[in-house]
């Protein structure tokens, strides 16, 4: 049982028209019914790319709403989540991010994900919608294929 999305999705059921986040960056407004599906989006991309439960992924981003949903999208299927503060060590990062199944980062990031990602595969969030959330499960799936190639 994932308790900490459940009782989110509880939650977010009664409350599926009010506000949950406001993206300072872009300015787009989010609901709770927005949110969980694009919670549900991630989560089902995470399975689709063959994360399990008890698995790591590491995210590395701002402070956004990808923490969030990247947080209750593996609580669901109970893959353990990691994040990373950019301006940590990289010793200390490439550390933490040893043995994750995927590692998740904004694209400004990507330099420092490629120094410490141990060849664990990157995927770039762009905090977007759940459409693109979609496209970036089909990424999520590319970039694994591609390393099992």
């Amino acid at each position: 049982n994932m308790p900490l999305y459940n009782n989110f999705k509880n939650v977010a059921e009664k409350a599926a028209n009010d506000l949950a986040i406001i993206n300072f960056r872009t300015c787009e407004k989010t609901t709770f019914g927005e949110l969980l599906n694009q919670i549900d989006d991630f989560a089902n991309a995470l399975k689709a790319a063959g994360v399990e439960k008890a698995d790591k992924i590491v995210v590395l981003t701002f402070n956004s709403s990808i923490d969030i949903i990247a947080l209750l999208g593996a609580n669901k299927i109970g893959a353990v989540v990691e994040f990373l503060d950019p301006e940590s060590d990289i010793t200390q990062m490439q550390s933490h991010s040893s043995n994750a199944k995927i590692l998740i980062v904004e694209g400004v990031f990507l330099p420092l994900a490629k120094m410490i990602s141990n060849n664990t595969p990157i995927v770039i969030y762009n905090n977007s919608n759940t459409s693109e959330l979609q496209k970036q499960a089909l990424e999520i799936l590319r970039v694994l294929e591609a390393k099992n190639d």
